[in-house]
């Protein structure tokens, strides 16, 4: 008798070594900037270690409306059953849009100007998770966007482009 192609591929469902994890967050930036945002990727089991992709919007003063997509791998390290740290590192894409982002001048000032930036972004994160009983978490983190500009349509006019840096707190539910 010969093996079914089915019964390695179910042996081999049994015994993953990564499984799906995910999660979602709020957080306060300054100066007065909310952010939503989700993460998804896998965790891979006896290393501690998370690779995924993580997407965000952020509204507030003094950047705008802005979005991100970035990379991001993550390392836990686990302190109990009920308590787990980790450290983690955004890299990718920003873009940001509004009327007063980089301006002291009112959106009537700004009308006919357009007033958009974009660029790389690095984002370090310190995070908590609090284990609940089901096995998710709630994630408690400290991180700070880097953005570094490659065109800004105001500041560029003026003749200035660089990084700026946006400390923020995140609260989320990891799943």
């Amino acid at each position: 008798m010969s093996a079914r192609p089915n019964d390695i591929g179910d042996d081999a469902r049994l015994n993953k070594s990564y499984k799906y994890e995910g999660s979602v967050s709020i957080g306060y930036a300054w100066a007065v900037t909310l952010n939503l945002e989700t993460v998804h990727g896998v965790r891979f089991s006896g290393s501690n270690v998370f690779i995924g992709g993580q997407a965000g919007l952020s509204y507030g003063l003094p950047q705008g409306l802005g979005s991100y997509v970035n990379v991001f791998p993550r390392w836990f390290f686990p302190y109990s059953d009920k308590l787990d740290g980790y450290l983690s590192l955004g890299v990718g894409w920003y873009n940001q849009a509004g009327p007063y982002r980089g301006s002291s001048e009112p959106p009537s000032m700004t009308a006919g100007r357009k007033n958009y930036a974009g660029g790389v972004d690095l984002m370090p994160e310190f995070g908590l998770g609090f284990k609940l009983r089901n096995g998710d978490a709630v994630d408690l983190a400290i991180r700070c966007q880097f953005a570094f500009g490659l065109y800004d349509a105001y500041k560029s006019a003026r003749g200035w482009l660089g990084a700026e840096y946006y400390p923020a707190l995140m609260v989320g539910y990891r799943f």
